[in-house]
């Protein structure tokens, strides 16, 4: 009797929980029972525009995952080319200043 009330109390938090997970999404509800086949139709339907939308998306991702790791190469490429770039700014000023150490004299 008690495992009895038990389960139906069990079965009515899940109608409650579907029904609830339905509205977040936006399917209509009929009163009387927890899914119809209409509820089930809308459902599928804004399951499968959700589908329609969301792969173009994923392949986007995919771009911007490889734009990502092309930029992180070519951000290093340039960060190598600036430490050698600076180094030899820094022997040219080096040299130019000997050179003309004797000429402040």
């Amino acid at each position: 009797s008690i495992r009895m009330e038990e389960d139906a109390q069990g079965e009515e938090v899940q109608k409650i929980r579907m029904r609830l997970n339905i509205k977040k999404i936006g399917v209509p509800m009929s009163s009387t029972h927890v899914s119809t086949s209409e509820d089930f139709k809308a459902l599928l339907g804004r399951l499968q525009n959700l589908v329609q939308y969301v792969a173009p998306l994923g392949k986007c991702m995919d771009c911007v995952q490889d734009d990502l790791a092309k930029m992180a190469k070519e951000k290093e490429m340039w960060q190598s080319e600036f430490l050698q770039k600076s180094s030899a700014l820094d022997d040219t000023r080096h040299r130019t200043r000997v050179a003309l150490a004797p000429l402040k004299k």
